[in-house]
């Protein structure tokens, strides 16, 4: 089993813990990107911590709330994926650490106005789930 302390962790990752379930799951946030949560309004953030424990047990995610395909990252090929609520999205994939089924949210678009994900956002997204993941 991975020890806490170790790289293949949350906190070794740089992440902290945004939800989680009995079931297992989890969903970790990059610390420079939890300012941008903390900065959302208490229903923004409640809505969000709502689908991501739906995550957390393994329910089916209706596409208003998650897309479950924004492309993959180049160098680790990491499928990125995104949550979604009131035209925002936050950014990530889905990993095992400590056993855990874990989804590493690594950026977000504070005001998607289209269907379609910014690909710049996306690409620096892909990016930065490549540079989380580098040393694992």
């Amino acid at each position: 089993m991975i020890d806490d302390n170790d790289d293949d962790s949350l906190d070794g990752l740089g992440c902290d813990e945004l939800a989680s379930s009995e079931k297992g799951g989890r969903v970790g946030i990059s610390r420079d990107i939890k300012r941008e949560f903390d900065a959302l309004d208490e229903k923004q953030q409640g809505r969000f911590i709502g689908i991501m424990k739906l995550w957390c047990e393994g329910r089916k995610l209706a596409p208003t709330m998650f897309n479950y395909n924004e492309g993959r990252s180049k160098q680790k090929n990491l499928l990125i994926q995104a949550f979604k609520a009131f035209k925002i999205r936050f950014y990530g994939f889905e990993r095992h650490l400590s056993d855990r089924r874990t989804f590493i949210i690594i950026d977000y678009d504070p005001a998607k106005k289209q269907d379609k994900a910014d690909p710049n956002i996306l690409k620096r997204a892909k990016s930065s789930a490549d540079e989380i993941m580098k040393d694992v």
